[in-house]
């Protein structure tokens, strides 16, 4: 999981290559099975399906869906006003959990960026299932290998493998 924050809270992580689906399945069930951390997790009903492998909803406590790109969103840019009006002292609130949201850039990356830009000091983070101009692309290779990583201040972090699952293994752990 600490490849995730870590990449993730580089101004957001981009996933592309023949593996981003089962590293984005992996990174999701790492996210959502951490005890060590509070994680919620938020994405648009269309992302949820393309991971699953079905339009029936997720039964996890700290997965929200959303039924579309504007609404996910809405939701981020909320988040982000109320979690800043909880901070103590100007840092962000202890108990407050990391959001990652998972999305398809589509139409929004410009607004998606924003908001993870604007999020990032209050555990907002962003992993995008696509090319990522605003922080880091990483290319994966079906097993989960980083075959690439482009962006400022992109990590040498080439030949590490990330967590991958099936989409039965996802579904197994989530509905």
């Amino acid at each position: 999981m600490g490849y995730t924050v870590a990449l993730a809270a580089l101004h957001g992580l981009g996933l592309v290559g023949e593996g981003t689906d089962a590293v984005a399945r992996g990174l999701l069930g790492e996210l959502l099975a951490e005890g060590g951390i509070a994680v919620q997790v938020a994405m648009t009903q269309t992302d949820a399906a393309r991971l699953l492998g079905t339009r029936e909803k997720p039964k996890v406590e700290g997965w929200e869906v959303f039924a579309n790109r504007q609404e996910l969103l809405t939701h981020l840019q909320v988040e982000i006003v109320r979690r800043r009006g909880q901070r103590d002292g100007g840092a962000a609130a202890e108990d407050l959990p990391w959001l990652f949201a998972i999305t398809s850039p589509g139409d929004t990356a410009e607004a998606l960026h924003k908001v993870v830009d604007g999020g990032a000091e209050d555990l907002i983070m962003g992993i995008v299932l696509g090319e990522w101009p605003y922080g880091i692309t990483c290319t994966v290779d079906a097993d989960g290998h980083i075959t690439n990583l482009a962006g400022a201040g992109a990590p040498s972090w080439v030949g590490r493998r990330l967590p991958t699952l099936t989409t039965a293994e996802l579904t197994w752990l989530v509905l």
